[in-house]
């Protein structure tokens, strides 16, 4: 084996230069793909399979009723509503739908009512200049239902939406439209604020562009320094982020090659793995850097080939195990996730061949070993070593107490699942700013900036357009309108009430089924921008405007929503269906409950399948395998604790955070049998390895926590927990592999 090593690193010796110059044109080849081709998307595509039931059936109903992908528009007015003010309105509605991505717009300036005319119900404009100010307040009082939507209760600010063409028409051009629109309203109006799902959906995509170049910078910066002080010697610096560096191009080369785009998942990959590879440079680095020491007068290519031999095993394990815990996010049912499992995988196994090659060429360049250490290597040094000498002996004393200690905390943890809630908090995924700002302005004005659409169904239309069904109905809307979560429904009850109230000669009759006919085929015609009624009046619609709400918080609403409807239809026959993204949104905690489940269950049998592999023992696959679920236990009690969230970042801890912290175990297994076999005893094997791996643990742990807190700078607070809580995985992982796992199998040495 060692002779084909040796003729390994001799060929790698003596064709390194064009190695260099191949891998250099590969750089820059992929340096412009990513440049022209990388692109973000965080688009409700990344979400859900094209071919989800759930997905299809959103878009189909976005094709027969209109897309509820809609810009919310507020514009204060500077003066009292005149006709030169709709006149502005107008002509905004003539650009706005002069857009190829814009289905509709709507406002005070093309809202009508119903009116009586001759027995028949037409429409008439809701806002008319001839109208005297008190007989338009009192209209706009009678029709509130529909003019709260359009201009504010005090009247100085009006209302503008812009309904958007079916979602896969335009999720590729979102920047584009919102560009469009936000251009038009800027010509027209001094001041203005826009929101509603596009106009969020663009701010996820810059603020994961700016955060991406952000934690690029940053890491990079703070990876330099800790290699700087970690590293033996300043020579190594530049082989280590060489090696770092060139997989993480070549990588996001080749997705952008192959059509990947970043989205608020992804944009974590190359600060992951850049924090990764220092892991593994850090390793092999001192591990030469050591044996170099210990025999200097070796040839190169036998110091080379110690290195390997002793580097080799542990480090493609960790890769390996690494790797499975990401290739567990390939079960989740988000794309985004299995995105993020593919690229993180294929991003490990180049990071993993590279961080090799690169570092062999570069030691070949070392003919003789760097002798002086650097101030940050003996600052290091002053510290690790008693450190390390202290853990050891703690660990022989107190093992007991340790293990009793560790205990307690695994078993609080187990109990602190119950406290933790599976929930995506829509406005954690936004970073504060003008967006934020925005949105909070029009639904303090609003009550709403999202949409759900109720579809009340039956066999046929006799079902529905008669005296008690509409009398269920006005009961259900009447409940459901109590909620605080649910502006004023607008349905064809509606309507009826509005005439009924208009026309109190009415108020004891019956609306019959012919004059609601009309008045959809009036409604149906004219640019309304709700729907009432489906095909042959076998359907009614109804439209809830809503606030951007928790995913916990919508699946209650529509809990609460069906719960009221049951109740009041029991039995006939008339059935409800929800249609919407706000809807659709709601179903993401099945899937994050789902991820979480699949992806852990299969990361952590695979991790101990691949322990046992390793170990060849049972009992002893075990016991390493204990300390490395202490970390994610401590990591659930925080998160009860401070009442953070399983989101759709969080919900990749479990799985990943697994494949992290073994890391650690592995590097002390290895060495621990490697002094084994060399007939020492259980302890003292034990001793050993955390003395020969202590440093380099310590110096890989502090790379981790550093890339991951640069991932908690994140404006995003949803990123922003996931950084914090990574951070304090890593740091509870080395603890808990240099006191519990020395104090498990120093006890099982006495027992």
């Amino acid at each position: 084996m060692e002779q084909y090593l040796k003729k390994y690193i001799a060929t790698l010796i003596r064709f390194r230069t064009w190695i260099i110059g191949v891998i250099a044109v590969w750089m820059l080849m992929s340096t412009y793909l990513i440049i022209n081709n990388l692109t973000i998307d965080n688009s409700l595509s990344i979400w859900f399979l094209e071919d989800d039931p759930q997905y299809q059936e959103y878009t189909n109903y976005q094709k027969e009723y209109g897309s509820d992908e809609i810009i919310v528009g507020m514009v204060p007015l500077q003066e009292e509503l005149n006709q030169a003010t709709i006149n502005q309105l107008k002509k905004t509605h003539q650009q706005l739908e002069a857009s190829d991505f814009v289905a509709e717009s709507f406002s005070l300036a093309k809202a009508t009512y119903p009116v009586i005319s001759s027995s028949k119900l037409i429409l008439a404009p809701l806002y008319d200049s001839k109208r005297s100010s008190k007989s338009r307040n009192q209209l706009f009082k009678d029709f509130s239902v529909l003019t709260n939507q359009l201009i504010s209760e005090d009247q100085k600010n009006l209302f503008i939406y812009i309904q958007l063409k079916p979602t896969p028409e335009i999720e590729s051009k979102r920047a584009e439209l919102v560009n469009q629109i936000t251009a038009i309203f800027e010509s027209n109006f001094d001041q203005y604020y826009l929101s509603g799902p596009p106009i969020l959906n663009n701010a996820y995509n810059t603020e994961i562009f700016n955060e991406s170049i952000w934690f690029g910078v940053m890491t990079i910066l703070l990876i330099s320094l800790l290699l700087f002080l970690l590293l033996p010697h300043i020579k190594y610096l530049p082989i280590a982020l060489a090696s770092i560096a060139v997989p993480i191009v070549i990588l996001f080369g080749i997705t952008s090659y192959m059509g990947y785009q970043l989205n608020m998942i992804s944009m974590l990959i190359p600060t992951i793995l850049l924090v990764y590879g220092v892991s593994d440079s850090i390793h092999i680095t001192n591990i030469f850097h050591k044996e170099s020491q210990k025999a200097p007068q070796l040839p190169l290519i036998d110091r080379i080939v110690m290195m390997l031999r002793k580097s080799i095993v542990p480090c493609s394990i960790t890769t390996l195990t690494t790797m499975i815990s990401y290739i567990a996010l390939y079960l989740s049912p988000l794309p985004a996730l299995n995105d993020m499992g593919f690229l993180s995988s294929l991003g490990l196994f180049l990071s993993f061949v590279f961080v090799y090659l690169i570092n062999v060429i570069g030691f070949s360049y070392l003919q003789t070993l760097p002798q002086k250490k650097h101030s940050g290597k003996r600052f290091f040094d002053r510290y690790t070593e008693p450190l390390l000498e202290g853990i050891n002996s703690l660990t022989k004393i107190h093992r007991k107490s340790i293990i009793g200690v560790f205990t307690i905390i695994l078993l609080i943890s187990i109990l602190s699942i119950a406290g933790i809630s599976i929930d995506t908090r829509s406005l954690d995924l936004l970073a504060d700013g003008s967006t934020k700002r925005d949105l909070e302005l029009i639904e303090r004005q609003l009550g709403g900036s999202s949409r759900i659409q109720l579809t009340i169904h039956a066999d046929s239309a006799t079902q529905l357009l008669n005296a008690s069904t509409f009398k269920k109905l006005r009961l259900f809307e009447n409940s459901i309108a109590k909620n605080k979560n649910i502006n004023t429904p607008i349905s064809l009850v509606s309507l009826q009430d509005f005439v009924n109230k208009r026309y109190p000669q009415l108020s004891n009759q019956s609306i019959d089924q012919k004059l609601i006919i009309d008045t959809f085929e009036n409604t149906k015609d004219s640019s309304t921008f709700y729907n009432f009624m489906g095909a042959q009046g076998s359907e009614l619609l109804m439209t809830l405007n809503v606030p951007q709400l928790n995913t916990k918080e919508l699946k209650l609403l529509i809990e609460f929503i069906e719960r009221d409807f049951n109740k009041i239809f029991n039995n006939t026959g008339i059935q409800l269906k929800f249609n919407g993204f706000a809807v659709l949104y709601s179903k993401l905690n099945e899937f994050i409950l789902e991820t979480q489940l699949k992806s852990f269950l299969f990361a952590f049998i695979a991790a101990y399948l691949c322990l046992l592999f390793f170990v060849k023992k049972i009992k002893t696959a075990f016991l390493i395998l204990i300390p490395n679920i202490i970390p994610i236990g401590f990591v659930l009690m925080t998160m009860s604790f401070f009442d953070i969230p399983i989101d759709v970042t969080t919900a990749m801890i479990t799985p990943i955070m697994l494949g992290i912290i073994m890391d650690d175990s592995i590097h002390l297994l290895y060495n621990f049998r490697r002094f084994r076999m060399e007939s020492c005893s259980m302890e003292l094997s034990i001793d050993r390895s955390i003395n020969y791996t202590g440093k380099a643990l310590l110096g890989s742990t502090i790379a981790l926590t550093g890339g991951f807190l640069v991932i908690a700078t994140s404006s995003v607070p949803s990123v922003q927990n996931f950084g914090i809580l990574c951070t304090i995985t890593v740091i509870t992982a080395l603890i808990s592999d240099f006191l519990l796992l020395p104090a498990l199998l120093k006890s099982s040495s006495s027992n």
